[in-house]
């Protein structure tokens, strides 16, 4: 039966060819050839997996929920997920099959208005962006434009640390909860169980454009109770301030585990004093999540991106109960190393049990304007797992500074009809057919093809 199934298609594509069009990538501004990226061409098989990710995986194209552990609250039954459904009713070959999303701020190039609102489905904006956003509803844009919120970090005086003198004439940004001159001082900074901090008792902190942002506690009652008002007052407004007019909140920088604490942000000595292991500061950040929903209400769209990912079939998925969308900020294409084909597939695994679940997801892939093959392999990977009715988002960029700059490819616009069913095994990777096409992947090579028919 295999080899009858290959045959068939090969006499498919074969019969096809001339009433196929290649959809290749191109963008808008710069129409060069495909220039794959070095980091494509180093590493085809650089591990980019935590420890235990080699343990034997589910069957292709579904995840398995981890089971819940002996008294843990945060951990709801597990569920098994269903692979990619087919799509039960036709659609018009000239509906869009790829939804566009955009983040974290207003773009700093050309790109109007208009243009967005006509190109994008989903928007994230951060506060004091209001009339952007604005105007981006009055071109016709009528998609949700979630607040940008950095969930568990605190724009605070340089270096300040316990019984430390406190500049309470610090001007913070407003991407987080404490954006009032001096109430870091005030509020924050005499609740020192508020913070995280290393191994040294230090308080732990990142670097961003030389300002110091204080890693918080996500298990803190205080801390919780000071953020979630914070974002009531954002969302709902008070006798002081009206509210901001946003559709919820986008959290960014939710931990998928201690990585990033322990070994990458500013004063990092590999220990966590308040964590002794992944689970509980797992468990740490689905309370806080939990603790967001209830507050906020089940009315309240709550997206998140979920961070230092294990790269397992199912890293999300205690995490997605609380939650109405995902974002995966470097879906397939990893930042500074390539994935390898495991952890690609598991990516895609994971996609397809969160839509399953009901949730939304925002692939977002990275890599350089001009790398057009990257562009098309990042956006066939997001094709093998979309579905048309449901809130998933692409979005090709880069992450170091080139988020405010839109960039638009040919093949934004490829126009496939429905999917006729989940994707299935090729060599080396994926085949997924739609009504008027279909794509692949080759997972080692990192290639992929988008063919639109001719009509």
């Amino acid at each position: 039966m295999k080899h009858l199934r290959t045959y068939s298609l090969l006499l498919l594509m074969l019969f096809g060819m001339v009433a196929c069009t290649m959809v290749e990538p191109r963008s808008a501004d710069n129409a060069s050839e495909s220039q794959p990226a070095s980091a494509l061409e180093e590493s085809v098989d650089q591990p980019q997996l935590a420890e235990g990710t080699d343990a034997p995986q589910p069957a292709e194209g579904t995840a398995v929920p981890k089971a819940a552990a002996a008294g843990d609250d945060t951990a709801d039954k597990p569920i098994v997920p269903q692979a990619t459904p087919a799509a039960k009713a036709p659609a018009s070959y000239d509906s869009d099959t790829v939804k566009l999303g955009y983040h974290y701020r207003p773009p700093s190039d050309d790109t109007k208005a208009s243009k967005l609102a006509d190109k994008v489905s989903f928007i994230v904006l951060s506060k004091n962006d209001e009339d952007y956003r604005d105007r981006i509803r009055k071109a016709g844009y009528e998609g949700p434009i979630l607040q940008y919120i950095m969930a568990n970090e605190v724009d605070g005086p340089p270096d300040t640390q316990p019984g430390d003198w406190c500049d309470d004439d610090h001007n913070p940004w407003q991407n987080q909860v404490a954006n009032k001159v001096g109430e870091f001082c005030d509020l924050i900074h005499p609740n020192e169980d508020w913070f995280l901090h290393n191994g040294k008792g230090e308080r732990l902190y990142g670097m961003n454009e030389d300002r110091y942002f204080y890693r918080m506690n996500p298990a803190s009652e205080g801390w919780r109770e000071f953020a979630v008002e914070r974002l009531k007052e954002y969302l709902h407004g008070n006798e002081k301030v009206e509210p901001l007019g946003y559709d919820g909140f986008f959290f960014d920088n939710v931990e998928l585990s201690m990585r990033k604490s322990l070994n990458e942000v500013g004063n990092s000595d590999g220990k966590l004093k308040e964590y002794r292991s992944e689970r509980e500061f797992r468990k740490a950040w689905q309370g806080w999540l939990r603790f967001m929903r209830n507050r906020l209400g089940s009315d309240t769209p709550l997206w998140a991106n979920l961070i230092t990912p294990n790269h397992t079939a199912d890293d999300w998925n205690d995490y997605l109960p609380y939650l109405d969308g995902v974002m995966n900020e470097a879906f397939v294409t990893g930042y500074d190393w390539p994935l390898n084909s495991k952890a690609q597939t598991n990516e895609l695994k994971q996609v397809e049990y969160a839509l399953s679940q009901g949730k939304g997801v925002y692939a977002v892939s990275q890599g350089k304007e001009d790398d057009t093959s990257k562009q098309k392999f990042a956006l066939a990977s997001y094709l093998l797992v979309m579905q048309p009715d449901a809130p998933n988002y692409f979005r090709y960029t880069r992450s170091s500074g080139k988020y405010d700059e839109w960039w638009s490819y040919d093949n934004y616009d490829v126009k496939l009809g429905q999917p006729l069913g989940p994707r299935y095994a090729i060599k080396n990777g994926w085949r997924r057919d739609f009504s008027n096409g279909y794509v692949t992947v080759d997972q080692k090579s990192r290639k992929g093809k988008i063919v639109q028919n001719d009509r």
